[in-house]
């Protein structure tokens, strides 16, 4: 009987986000390509990924959603599926 991790808890916008903002927050967190060539590409840094996420955290908790919530994320692959994703 194996076990991994027991008890352990993870905060992934805190390791996507939070802990490279004292060093990097001006640097590129990820490129977003649109499918659309029409569209233009996008450099989103660590500090507007922090902005875009910390506001859509917000929205939610306005709107009741809470710690052990469960919030369903339909979305086409656009920056804003991942400010959701770590909303």
């Amino acid at each position: 009987h194996i076990e991994w991790f027991t008890g352990g808890k993870l905060n992934v916008s805190y390791n996507c986000i939070d802990r490279h903002l004292p060093q990097h927050k001006d640097r590129v967190a990820y490129y977003w390509e649109p499918e659309n060539p029409q569209q233009t590409a996008l450099k989103i840094t660590y500090q507007d990924l922090k902005d875009h996420v910390c506001r859509l955290a917000n929205g939610l908790k306005s709107l009741g959603v809470k710690k052990g919530d469960r919030v369903t994320v339909y979305m086409p692959m656009i920056p804003e599926a991942v400010y959701a994703l770590l909303a």
